[in-house]
């Protein structure tokens, strides 16, 4: 099921959440008239980033419970996955709220379409863009996942795209992993299945067209010969 799938069932799966009347607010005054007429304005899917950006922040702690939580959650979803963690939703916050309201005791099906939408999130940002902040993605996405299960995901080195987001991930971060013994990511990372010669193809494809992603290349194959030696 792709990400759009994944979103609509969302809005299936939540949709007995409604809200009755408006939420409770901290007595405090750092919810503002103003930040709560914007949840009320419009359609629960006509809301819009900046509409709801505040109260994912906000959302059970300081603001409304878990069930009015619930009947956001299908739209808050929806506009991370629109910009990913370059938005005002993150994966990080949306996994913070999820954990205060013990998510993993909700009813079955409630996890597992977060989990089938996060999944479809993740393919979607290593293997069908190209991502130059995957160091992040994973961090977040090791929420949910454990990295073995995500690089299993990640479609490198046969996806064209993939290969690239692997080649600019490692580029950026394998000399760390061998400077600091990081055995265990390095062996998920290298563990696919004819990476050298597909990098090694990859690179005479590419040499005369693209210096700097060759080059790039060239540097992530010496760093995995470094680690033989």
């Amino acid at each position: 099921m792709g990400k759009q799938e994944n979103i609509n069932r969302i809005y299936e799966v939540f949709e007995k959440y409604t809200l009755n009347g408006k939420l409770d607010a901290c007595p405090c005054g750092c919810i503002s008239e103003k930040d709560e007429n914007k949840l009320y304005a419009r359609n629960l899917k006509k809301l819009t980033e900046d509409d709801l950006a505040y109260y994912a922040r906000k959302a059970i702690t300081t603001w409304g419970n878990i069930f009015d939580y619930k009947h956001f959650l299908p739209r808050v979803l929806e506009i991370y996955s629109q910009k990913g963690n370059s938005g005002l939703i993150d994966l990080g916050a949306i996994y913070n709220k999820l954990e205060y309201g013990n998510w993993r005791e909700w009813e079955e099906g409630e996890q597992i379409i977060i989990m089938n939408f996060v999944k479809s999130c993740w393919i979607e940002s290593v293997n069908q863009k190209l991502n130059n902040d995957i160091y992040s993605d994973l961090t977040d996405f090791s929420c949910f996942f454990s990295q073995q299960e995500l690089i299993e995901l990640w479609n490198y080195p046969t996806n064209k795209i993939a290969l690239r987001n692997f080649v600019n991930y490692f580029y950026h971060n394998g000399n760390y992993f061998i400077r600091k013994h990081c055995e265990t990511e390095l062996a998920h990372l290298l563990s696919k299945p004819n990476l050298i010669k597909e990098l090694e193809k990859e690179f005479f494809r590419i040499e005369s067209k693209d210096e700097e992603y060759s080059s790039e290349i060239s540097v992530v194959l010496q760093l995995i010969e470094s680690i033989g030696n």
